[in-house]
C-alpha cells in the first residue's frame, strides 16, 4: 500500500478483511495507517527504484495507489516490472500528467482548454501564452491543489508559473485556459472493470471563496447537473480509457460546464478520490470502492458485489473538509448537537489536541473530514453557505496567527 495516511485507513481495513497481510510504504513513520498494517517501510512512494526493492524483499502480490496522486505511476511501473496485477505505465501517465491528458483530449477531439507547457529555465521573466486571460497555472504532476493558481494578466503569470514549479517534482507547468462556467465544477468518482464503467457518481463542489477559490471544501450528490450532463460525461470518459487502456481500477474525475453547456471532462486522475470520497460512495451509490481497489489490485475482478444497480435516492449526501483560515493549535472540533444528530453519517479527525494546524490553502491543510446527509438541496445549500452556525474549532486565542512549520 502506497501512502499509509488517514486516507488509506478504509482500504487498509478493507485488505485485511479480506486476508491480507498489508505493507505500508512512506517516509512519514508517523502516518495512523501504518499503525494497522502488518510491515511499514520508510520509503518515499514517488522513489520507483526503493518502491521496487520493498515489493521484491516482501514478495507482494499485488501493489495499490489508493487516494494518491503521487502514488499512482509508481505503483504502475513496479507492478509492471514485477509482473503483477494493474494498469500499464502508459495508461497511467496518459491520466495522471496533466500535459499528457491534454495531449490526449487534443487527439480525441474533445472539449478542453487552450493549453501550452513549458519547462521554466531561471529566467522567467518572458514567457508567452498563445490566448487570452485569465489563464490557470499548474504543475503537471501534483494534486490536491497545490501550486495552483489563477493568473489573470500578464504581470502575474510569471509568479504563477514560479510558484507552480516550485510544487511540482518534474519541473514541467501547463499553463491553460481558464473555462468559465455559471455551474459549479463537478466532481465524480468512477470504477473501471475490464476498460468498462461500472460506477459513476458525480457532484458538485463546494469550493474555499475566502481563499483561492480554486481549493474544494466540500461536495453534494447527486449534481444538480445529473440529468442533463451524466450521460455525456460517461461518454467522454469512456472515449479516454478505451483510447489510453486504462482497463481496471478506480478513477476520480472533475468536470467543469463551459459555454453552449459543453462538457470540460478537466481531470482524469488515475487513483481514487481524497477527502474520503471513496467512503462516501457508500452512502450516495452503495459502492465498496476500497474492496474493489484491493481486488484488482490482486488480479480478482470478481467485483460485481461492490457496485450495486443504482437505486432511487431518498436523500442527498457530501464531504466537509475541517479547516482553519489562520494558523494555531487544535484543540477540538464542536457540533451543534442537533445538526450532528441529523446530518453527520461519519467524522474523520486527524489532529490531536495541542497539535498545529495550518491555514488553509490546499488539500493537505486539513483537520480532518465529515460525511453528510441532508434531506433536500436547500439544507445542503444553507449549511456550506455558512458551516460556522453548526461547527467550530476550538484554536487558542494565544496561537492564532502565528507561523508553524509543518
Amino acid at each position: 500500500m502506497l501512502a499509509g495516511t488517514s486516507f488509506q485507513i478504509p482500504v487498509i481495513e478493507s485488505a485485511k478483511r479480506l486476508g491480507c497481510a498489508v505493507i505500508t510504504c512512506d517516509n512519514r513513520p508517523d502516518n495512523p495507517g501504518h499503525r494497522l498494517a502488518d510491515a511499514y517501510e520508510n520509503v518515499s512512494t514517488t522513489d520507483i527504484e526503493g518502491v521496487e526493492k520493498v515489493a521484491r524483499q516482501h514478495g507482494v502480490d499485488g501493489i495499490l495507489a489508493y487516494a494518491s496522486d503521487p502514488a499512482a505511476i509508481p505503483a504502475a511501473e513496479v507492478a509492471e516490472r514485477l509482473g503483477l496485477p494493474g494498469n500499464s505505465v502508459a495508461s497511467v501517465k496518459k491520466l495522471g500528467l496533466k500535459s499528457e491528458y491534454r495531449r490526449l483530449q487534443r487527439k480525441l477531439q474533445i472539449p478542453h482548454p487552450e493549453f501550452t507547457v513549458l519547462r521554466p529555465s531561471r529566467d522567467t521573466s518572458r514567457i508567452e501564452v498563445p490566448f487570452d486571460f485569465p489563464v490557470v497555472v499548474k504543475p503537471t504532476d501534483s494534486s490536491g491543489s497545490r501550486g495552483v493558481s489563477i493568473a489573470r494578466n500578464e504581470s502575474a503569470l510569471t509568479g504563477a508559473v514560479e510558484f507552480a514549479c516550485r510544487s511540482g517534482r518534474n519541473g514541467e507547468v501547463i499553463v491553460e485556459e481558464y473555462v468559465k462556467s455559471d455551474h459549479a465544477q463537478i466532481v465524480g468518482e468512477a470504477f473501471i472493470l475490464d476498460g468498462d464503467v461500472v460506477m459513476l457518481d458525480i457532484g458538485d463542489h463546494e469550493l474555499n471563496v475566502s481563499g483561492s477559490g480554486l481549493v474544494p471544501i466540500g461536495g453534494v450528490f447527486p449534481s444538480v447537473l445529473w440529468d442533463q450532463c451524466y450521460d455525456r460525461i460517461r461518454e467522454q470518459l469512456s472515449r479516454v480509457l478505451e483510447s489510453c487502456g486504462f482497463a481496471n481500477g478506480a478513477l476520480n474525475i472533475e468536470v467543469r460546464i463551459g459555454s453552449e453547456n459543453n462538457v470540460y471532462l478537466m481531470e482524469v486522475g488515475p487513483r481514487s478520490g481524497g477527502n474520503f470520497l471513496p467512503e462516501l460512495m457508500k452512502y450516495t451509490v452503495g459502492a465498496d470502492v476500497a474492496t474493489a481497489s484491493v481486488k484488482a489490485a490482486l488480479g480478482d475482478m470478481d467485483v460485481s458485489a461492490c457496485f450495486p444497480p443504482l437505486r432511487e435516492r431518498t436523500s442527498l449526501h457530501g464531504y466537509f473538509v475541517h479547516h482553519v483560515s489562520q494558523p494555531g493549535l487544535f484543540s477540538a472540533i464542536q457540533w451543534d448537537q442537533n445538526f450532528s444528530a441529523n446530518h453527520v453519517v461519519a467524522e474523520f479527525v486527524f489532529k490531536r489536541e495541542g497539535e498545529p494546524v495550518p491555514r488553509f490553502s490546499n488539500s493537505g491543510d486539513l483537520l480532518g473530514v465529515v460525511l453528510l446527509r441532508f434531506g433536500d438541496r436547500a439544507s445542503a445549500r444553507s449549511f456550506f453557505a455558512d458551516p460556522s452556525a453548526v461547527v467550530s474549532y476550538h484554536i487558542p486565542e494565544s496561537a492564532r496567527g502565528q507561523h508553524y512549520d509543518r
